[in-house]
């Protein structure tokens, strides 16, 4: 079970060992599906799929890595 601290503590590891994603933006700790998420900030912006074409800015190929699920989590 992870607690308030240790919770905190992962999540602040986890954004100082990676702070930027390879396309050069910077990650941010999102809440998804049940838990938290390191992702690029560009994730959390929508963006017209025309645009995505155009540039060739494939979702898959940004970061999006699983820190923790709530259901390992005890508030304290």
């Amino acid at each position: 079970m992870l607690d308030n601290d240790r919770a905190v503590d992962l999540i602040e590891g986890a954004t100082q060992a990676e702070p930027f994603c390879w396309c050069g933006s910077h990650t941010v700790a999102v809440e998804r599906d049940g838990g938290v998420s390191l992702s690029c900030a560009t994730l959390t912006r929508p963006k017209p799929r025309l645009w995505r074409l155009l540039t060739l800015d494939l979702i898959s190929a940004h970061l999006d890595r699983r820190l923790m699920d709530f259901a390992d989590w005890k508030a304290a």
